[in-house]
C-alpha cells in the first residue's frame, strides 16, 4: 500500500488537491519528495520507462537531507496540473506538487520619509497613540540581544530578496561563514552542501552572490539593526546575528531550497557543538501567495516542521489583503505548523491596518508594520509599510527572547529544540498587549509586547528539578455528560499523556481534556508529564465514579393538570423548549398551548427528560373562523384551509418549540411543502387578528 506519512513530521490525511488558479505555477515543473530509500534517479528510469512520447528530467536537488527534487518534463506530455497526480500515486513517492510563483509582501509607502520608531517607543511623535508600541526600550533594559546564557550565537534568517552585506547599521551584525571564509575557493569546507557560502546564499541563482534589495534590506534592519552605534535606527535586537538568504521571489522550489539551506546550518551547528553552522533560531517570511490552500503546497508547509523540529520559528507574514485567511486561504500563514507564526499588521494608533489580511486561527498575532522606518539599500534608510514590516518585529521577538532566557533553558534547548522552541511560541503570544482591534481576529487576540514577552521567558523554572504531575477533575459524573480534567502539575512541562479506561477518549496529550463516560462504573485516572529535565506520574485509582441516568419520566394529563411520574422534588417544567420560573413540583397546570416537556434530576445530579406532551389548554379561538388542515397526517403537502380571504401568520414548530417555518396566508387556502422536515409531530400556529389557534400535525 502507498504510503502517504510525510517524513518531515507532518502528516497530511487529506486528499491530494491541485492548484485551481491557471497561471499561478510554473510550466513543466512538479517537485517531489521520496521516501527514504529511494533515488532520484529510479523514479526517472520509472517515469521514463513507460513508453511516454516525452520525457522527464531532474532540472535541480532542492534537499538531498530530505529528499526534494525539482523535475521538468517535455511539453507534449500535457499540463504538469494532469501529471502531477500520477506521480504523487507513485511507489515510493511521498509527495508530489507544482512548482508555484510566490510573491514579496510589502508595499513602499513614502521613500523620502523617515520618521523615528514609534513601532518601538511610541510617544505619538506620528499622531499616533501613546504606548501603541512593543516595548522595546523596557526590554532591553533586560537584555539587547546576542549571545544564549549558554555561550550561543543567536542567529535569525532573513529569507528575502537579499540584504545589503555593507550597510553602515548593518555590517557587524551579519552572519558570516567563517570555516568557508579561512577555507578552501570552490570547496565546501564545512560539508553543509553549499560550497563557498561566505555570507549566505542565493536560492535563485542556487549560487553564494547574494544581491541587494531594498525590502529585505529594510526587513533585515527591523530584526537587528545595530544598536546604540550613534547610526541610524536600531532594531529589535542590536546584536543578533542575521543570516542572509535570498529566496522569496519567483517560485515555490526557491523557499524549499533556501529553507534546506537553513536547516542544513542548524544540523551542523548541533553536530559539530558550535564549531560550523549557524544557531539559527527563527526565520523571518515576508513573502507568500494569497489565498493559497496548504493542501496544494505540502513540501512548503512540511518544512517549517522541518525547521521546527532543529529549534526554528518561523514569522510569516499575512496578506496585504483585508481577507479572512481562515476561510479565503494563504500560503505560507494556513500552513498546519505548530512552529509557523501568523502575522498581521498594525498601525500606530493600534488597530488592524486597513489592508491586512486576518483569521483568528492562523493569524497569531499583530505587529508594527505601517509606516515603519529601516535600513534600505543603498546605505539608506526608508519607510515601508506592510505585512513585511510586522513580520521581522515578530522574528527579531524571538531571537532576543532567546538572550533573555536563563541557562536552564539554554541547556533544555540543546537537548529539546522542537519542544523548547514552543515554549517561545507561548511566551511570544501569552506576552501580547490584549487590544481591540486584535480580538477575534487573531488567535492572541494582542499586539506584540517585547518586554511582557520577554518576562514570560524569565517565568521558566530554571532550577533544573523533574516535574511533579498532578490534577484535578470531577469524581462525579453521569453517564453522557463531559467531564473537565484541569492539569494542576508543577515544571516545564512540555508533553502530557492522559490514560482515561473506560473513557472516550481512552487517552490524550492535550493539557486540559474533556472525557465522557458512556458506562457507570469506578474509573482510574492517569497523567504522565514530561519536562527537559525528566517525567513524572500520577495514577488515582477508582477516581471517577459514574452514575446511570434516570430513566426519562411521563407525563400524564389529570383534568387538565400536568403529572410527572416523578413525585416529590427534582421535576423542572419546560414549555417550547424553554424553562418555567417556579415550576418545580410534579404538577403543573398549562395556562397556554404549547409543547411541555419536564426534566428530573435525580440525587446524584443526574437527569433525564420526558417525552413532549402537546397541550391547547388556554388557546383562544375566532367563533367565526373554521381552520381545516388536511391532509393529517400529511406526507409531502398540507392545506389550510379558512373557508373565507383571511390575512394570518402561520408557524410551523417542532416538539421542541424551535420554529421551522413562516409563512403569510393571504387568501383563504395556504399549502406548505413539508418535504424538507423529518417524519413525526409538529405544532401548526396560526395568529389571525389577536386570536391564536394551534393544531398539531403529523408528518410521515
Amino acid at each position: 500500500m502507498k504510503k502517504i506519512l510525510l517524513v518531515l513530521l507532518l502528516i497530511f490525511t487529506g486528499p491530494f488537491v491541485f492548484s485551481q488558479t491557471p497561471g499561478d505555477y510554473v510550466p513543466n515543473e512538479i517537485m517531489v519528495m521520496l521516501d527514504p530509500g529511494n533515488t532520484v534517479d529510479d523514479l526517472l528510469k520509472d517515469l521514463n520507462g513507460q513508453g511516454l512520447v516525452g520525457q522527464f528530467r531532474l532540472k535541480q536537488v532542492l534537499s538531498n537531507r530530505y529528499r526534494i527534487f525539482l523535475l521538468e518534463h517535455d511539453a507534449i506530455l500535457g499540463d504538469s496540473k494532469k501529471l502531477v497526480g500520477d506521480i504523487h500515486r507513485m511507489d515510493h513517492v511521498a509527495l508530489a506538487q507544482l512548482n508555484h510563483y510566490i510573491e514579496d509582501r510589502a508595499t513602499p509607502n513614502d521613500p523620502s520619509y523617515a520618521s523615528t520608531q514609534w513601532s518601538m517607543n511610541n510617544t505619538g511623535q506620528t499622531g499616533g497613540t501613546v504606548d501603541a508600541d512593543i516595548d522595546a526600550p523596557a526590554a532591553w533594559d533586560i537584555t539587547t540581544g546576542g549571545v544564549t546564557a549558554d555561550g550561543d550565537t543567536i542567529v535569525v534568517a532573513v529569507v528575502d530578496g537579499g540584504v545589503q552585506e555593507s550597510h553602515p547599521d548593518l555590517n557587524a551584525n551579519m552572519w558570516r561563514n567563517y570555516v568557508e571564509l579561512n577555507g578552501t575557493a570552490l570547496v565546501d569546507d564545512d560539508g553543509n552542501g553549499y560550497i563557498d557560502d561566505f555570507e549566505g546564499w542565493d536560492a535563485t541563482g542556487d549560487d553564494n552572490v547574494v544581491p541587494t534589495s531594498g525590502h529585505a534590506t529594510h526587513c533585515a534592519g527591523i530584526v537587528g539593526a545595530r544598536g546604540n552605534n550613534s547610526t541610524g535606527v536600531a532594531g529589535v535586537n542590536w546584536n543578533v546575528k542575521i543570516l542572509n538568504v535570498r529566496g522569496s521571489s519567483g517560485m515555490e522550489s526557491v523557499v524549499v531550497l533556501a529553507y534546506d539551506y537553513i536547516s542544513s546550518l542548524r544540523e551542523l551547528y548541533n553536530t559539530s557543538n558550535g564549531t560550523m553552522g549557524a544557531f539559527v533560531v527563527a526565520t523571518s517570511n515576508s513573502f507568500g501567495v494569497n489565498y493559497g490552500q496548504p493542501i496544494n503546497y505540502p513540501i512548503w508547509c512540511a518544512m517549517y516542521d522541518t525547521l521546527g523540529a532543529l529549534g526554528i520559528l518561523s514569522a510569516g507574514a499575512g496578506p496585504n489583503l483585508n481577507i479572512n485567511i481562515d476561510t479565503d486561504g494563504d500560503i505560507p500563514t494556513t500552513c498546519p505548523s505548530n512552529y509557523m507564526v501568523g502575522v498581521t499588521n498594525t498601525t500606530d494608533t493600534d488597530i488592524k491596518n486597513s489592508g491586512a489580511g486576518y483569521g483568528p486561527i492562523h493569524i497569531d498575532i499583530g505587529a508594527p508594520g505601517t509606516s515603519i522606518n529601516s535600513t534600505y539599500s543603498g546605505s539608506g534608510y526608508n519607510t515601508l509599510t506592510g505585512t513585511s514590516m510586522a513580520t521581522p518585529h515578530v522574528a527579531g521577538a524571538i531571537g532576543l527572547y532567546y538572550s533573555g532566557a536563563c541557562l536552564q533553558f539554554a541547556q533544555d534547548y540543546k537537548i529539546f529544540p522542537g519542544e523548547m522552541s514552543l515554549f517561545i511560541r507561548n511566551y511570544l503570544l501569552t506576552g501580547v498587549d490584549s487590544i481591540a482591534s486584535m480580538a477575534n481576529i487573531t488567535s492572541s487576540e494582542g499586539r506584540l509586547n517585547l518586554h511582557k514577552g520577554l518576562l514570560k521567558v524569565q517565568t521558566y523554572d530554571c532550577s533544573g528539578l523533574p516535574p511533579v504531575a498532578d490534577f484535578i477533575g470531577n469524581t462525579n459524573v453521569c453517564v453522557g455528560i463531559p467531564t473537565q480534567f484541569t492539569d494542576n502539575s508543577s515544571g516545564n512541562i512540555f508533553a502530557y499523556d492522559w490514560s482515561f479506561p473506560g473513557g472516550s477518549p481512552s487517552s490524550s496529550v492535550a493539557q486540559n481534556p474533556q472525557v465522557t463516560y458512556n458506562t457507570p462504573g469506578v474509573y482510574n485516572v492517569q497523567l504522565i508529564v514530561t519536562s527537559p529535565t525528566g517525567s513524572d506520574t500520577i495514577l488515582y485509582t477508582n477516581y471517577v465514579l459514574v452514575y446511570a441516568n434516570p430513566s426519562a419520566p411521563t407525563i400524564v394529563d389529570n383534568a387538565g393538570t400536568l403529572e410527572s411520574s416523578y413525585t416529590g422534588v427534582g421535576n423542572q417544567w419546560y414549555v417550547n423548549g424553554s424553562p418555567i420560573g417556579g415550576a418545580t413540583n410534579d404538577t403543573y397546570t398549562p395556562v397556554s398551548g404549547g409543547s411541555y416537556t419536564v426534566v428530573y434530576t435525580d440525587s446524584n445530579g443526574c437527569s433525564a427528560t420526558s417525552a413532549p406532551f402537546i397541550s391547547t389548554i388556554g388557546i383562544s379561538n375566532e367563533p367565526s373562523i373554521h381552520f381545516t388542515i388536511y391532509p393529517n397526517p400529511a406526507t409531502e403537502k398540507v392545506t389550510i384551509d379558512a373557508g373565507t380571504i383571511i390575512k394570518a401568520t402561520v408557524k410551523l414548530m417542532d416538539l421542541s418549540g424551535r420554529v421551522v417555518m413562516v409563512s403569510k396566508m393571504n387568501q383563504s387556502l395556504l399549502q406548505l411543502d413539508l418535504s424538507q422536515f423529518s417524519d413525526g409531530v409538529y405544532l401548526l400556529k396560526i395568529e389571525y387578528g389577536d386570536k391564536l389557534m394551534t393544531k398539531k400535525l403529523i408528518k410521515h
